[in-house]
């Protein structure tokens, strides 16, 4: 378990460093939140990422109010560590959570 999450962490620096216009307080807010990300049980909200983390609830809020090119990280992620021959899929299906439209769920 070490060693993926050193891989991730290497991984994440490398794929940061290439992004421009990230001060470093932004690089490693955002290296924390992908390492914790990995580890969170539970909801991935503020209040478990205060608890989780090493940051207060504000900071997350604050941190994640900045913007932050999130496909940029993705593509940069795949290029590196994907071949060339890449399908890119999209499911945009939608079930409901509950109801008479629920599959094999009724009453006993």
């Amino acid at each position: 378990m070490m060693l993926l999450l050193n891989k991730a962490e290497s991984l994440i620096n490398a794929i940061i460093a290439k992004i421009d216009g990230i001060s470093k307080p932004r690089q490693k807010f955002i290296k924390h939140l992908l390492s914790l990300y990995m580890g969170l049980r539970g909801k991935y909200n503020f209040i478990n990422m205060a608890r989780y983390g090493s940051f207060n609830e504000k900071t997350y809020r604050n941190q994640m109010e900045q913007q932050f090119d999130w496909a940029g990280f993705n593509v940069e992620i795949v290029r590196s560590n994907c071949s060339k021959e890449l399908i890119l899929a999209y499911d945009p299906s939608f079930l409901p959570k509950s109801g008479k439209k629920t599959p094999d769920v009724g009453n006993f």
